[in-house]
């Protein structure tokens, strides 16, 4: 499965990376440690490559950049907050210098900062190190995962390729960005290359499964997703894959039957997302009092154990499958408030949460008569818009005009709008009955296969598919 840590990791295993420190590593151990860990890590082992990276800090607590690493990779919210908190600290009070100094404090940026900063700094890299094929590769897969901009993901990818054609990050994230642009001969090809680099790893088999899902080839992704468990039994990503796959394909209860069995196993956020996969397959299944119940129990837990993150994802979705539009409302709420208290979720993941659960109260309020909610909220949106000028919130603000546009049967100008909030699924269903509702049956038609050559997990997609159904 394609993490954008990969590339970070292949860039951060530049040679001279952590000799260049103001204040020498004590310990060469660590350093060994450090190595080990990005190469477990690069092949998805995270679990592994945290540990490594646990036994390096202690062994010296000035290695920035396994301090970096954890940030990242740490399963428990308050330990990542910790591992950045003392990266941010190492690296104001021993600058590294050069591409080091850039990709830790680009980390912390992530974290801490506005999208705009980090923006910023991802550009500054790319224009610094133009022939870096890890720091292209880094910055590509960046923005595919953040800003979910595949097209420019895709050309750095190709950049780094050109550096070298044999580079297996840049290969193994090429491939997963031509697959969501829906350009899936390409992205077959690139994953056929990817695993020819690594061969004998899981995580080549893995990928090329999860390509394989994605363009709907479930029968050969399922080949694939065995073949890696078989080089590594209980490869966490594989294992969650086969019940990805089956709950693609309808088949909910082999769905849960491989969900739980790494639910039970592996580290705790695999266990706790198998978790929370199976109970979205009973919302596949149609049966949403069923996974309502579920999906409380898992918020309140998720809420116990600090789990933000996942806790925000339930009360979310527990806002999408209610039929009662004041309970929506009141679930929607609570995502607000929890993901606005959080001292954990990266500001921009933040910024970006608060503005889609916002439009959807402004879609949900509208499509129910509730012009006075829907106007109030929007308001409140386009005022966040503008507070955090992230072009995440931007879209989602205009999505939330497009859908009291729609209501008011003004779908010109509907269109206009919910075009530019093009990653949003409930978005593209508005847009497909704008065209409806102009006789463009053409264009809805084309969007509406669009929606259905999507193959991914998302619970938001699943309900839209479902709907276009009827």
């Amino acid at each position: 499965m394609r993490y954008v840590l990969q590339c970070v990791v292949a860039m951060a295993m530049i040679a001279p990376a952590v000799t260049q420190t103001a204040a020498p590593p004590k310990s060469p151990q660590a350093i060994r440690l450090y190595q080990e860990g990005l190469r477990l890590q690069e092949n998805r082992r995270s679990y592994e490559a945290m540990q490594k990276w646990r036994e390096a800090t202690k062994l010296d607590p000035n290695l920035a950049l396994a301090w970096a690493m954890l940030s990242i990779v740490e399963t428990s919210p308050d330990y990542a907050r910790e591992a950045r908190d003392k990266a941010r600290y190492l690296i104001e009070h021993q600058p590294q210098g050069g591409v080091d100094d850039l990709l830790v404090r680009w980390f912390v940026s992530r974290s801490e900062t506005d999208l705009m900063y980090s923006i910023q700094v991802a550009n500054d890299m790319v224009s610094q190190y133009p022939d870096q094929k890890r720091i292209l590769c880094t910055i590509g897969s960046w923005y595919g995962f953040q800003m979910h901009q595949y097209d420019r993901d895709a050309a750095l990818q190709e950049a780094a390729l050109k550096v070298d054609p044999n580079f297996a990050p840049a290969l193994d994230e090429l491939g997963f960005a031509y697959a969501h642009l829906q350009r899936f001969d390409r992205a077959v090809e690139m994953i056929k290359r990817y695993s020819e680099q690594s061969p004998n790893e899981p995580n080549a088999e893995d990928s090329y499964g999860e390509v394989l899902r994605l363009a709907g080839r479930y029968d050969e992704s399922l080949e694939h997703y065995h073949r890696a468990l078989k080089i590594l039994p209980g490869f966490d990503s594989s294992q969650r894959g086969l019940g990805d796959t089956y709950a693609l394909m309808g088949d909910e209860k082999k769905a849960r039957d491989e969900y739980e069995k790494c639910s039970g196993s592996g580290s705790a956020s695999t266990r706790l997302d198998c978790r929370k996969m199976s109970i979205y397959s009973y919302v596949r299944e149609g049966k949403n009092e069923e996974a309502a119940k579920l999906l409380t129990d898992f918020t309140g837990q998720m809420h116990s154990v600090k789990r933000i993150s996942l806790e925000l994802e339930s009360l979310i979705a527990l806002g999408l499958i209610t039929k009662k539009t004041d309970a929506a409302l009141g679930y929607f709420d609570q995502a607000i408030a929890a993901a606005k208290a959080s001292k954990t979720i990266p500001k921009s993941d933040r910024d970006e949460t608060v503005g889609r659960v916002m439009a959807y109260k402004v879609r949900m309020a509208s499509a129910n008569g509730d012009t006075e909610t829907a106007q109030k909220v929007q308001a409140e949106l386009e005022a966040w818009a503008a507070s955090t000028k992230d072009p995440n919130v931007y879209a989602a603000m205009r999505g939330g005009r497009g859908a009291i546009l729609y209501y008011q049967k003004r779908y010109e100008e509907a269109a206009s709008a919910i075009q530019d909030d093009p990653n949003d699924v409930f978005s593209r269903l508005l847009l497909v009955r704008c065209f409806e509702q102009q006789n463009k049956k053409d264009a809805a038609d084309v969007l509406k296969g669009l929606i259905f050559q999507e193959h991914t997990m998302d619970i938001d997609l699943a309900l839209v598919q479902r709907e276009i159904k009827g």
